[in-house]
């Protein structure tokens, strides 16, 4: 059976839609942060690129629709990052470490997580997710039936968000 490589109308829109927001808010990004020499300035000085992927829908569209979302398929999302990591590998690297930082929530799915994820859903600011999943006693499988799972939470204490747990630090030399 052939292989058909022709994008679906969704798809093309995907990639058009990445296409120009690379060409037209990544393009000039590694020469505006690479003018300054700490890499947390650098990071700091992307923030108005990572407000307008906010903006654009393109933190949103790493979820999906039942949470409120607007994402699709995987193949969706693989046309996303080729279009944009093409132009900027940096600057786009924010805007998908975000997506998957929400991964855990996405995957379980649940309904009260989209009060979680409604800052990302908004098109406003510049809300961030990391994933940061090593706990001291492992959770490589955490899926699995048995497995220990995570033991890291999160509480909402007001207007702020409180982590209690634990996770191993790594070190890169």
């Amino acid at each position: 059976m052939p292989v058909d490589f022709q994008l679906s109308p969704s798809e093309t829109g995907i990639r058009n839609a990445a296409a120009g927001f690379a060409a037209t808010v990544l393009k000039d990004a590694k020469k505006d942060y690479m003018k300054f020499a700490e890499h947390h300035q650098r990071f700091q000085s992307t923030k108005p690129i990572y407000e307008k992927a906010v903006q654009g829908g393109l933190i949103k569209g790493q979820v999906p629709v039942h949470l409120g979302g607007t994402g699709g398929s995987l193949v969706e999302a693989a046309i996303l990052v080729e279009e944009m990591y093409a132009v900027e590998p940096s600057a786009s690297l924010t805007i998908f470490a975000t997506g998957l930082g929400l991964t855990p929530l996405v995957l379980t799915g649940k309904p009260e997580h989209k009060e979680f994820l409604a800052p990302f859903l908004s098109g406003e600011g510049a809300p961030l997710a990391s994933l940061v999943f090593s706990e001291p006693g492992g959770v490589a499988n955490f899926l699995e039936k048995g497995a220990p799972g995570l033991n890291t939470t999160a509480d909402q204490v007001g207007d702020e968000w409180v982590i209690n747990g634990e996770k191993v630090r790594f070190r890169f030399i």
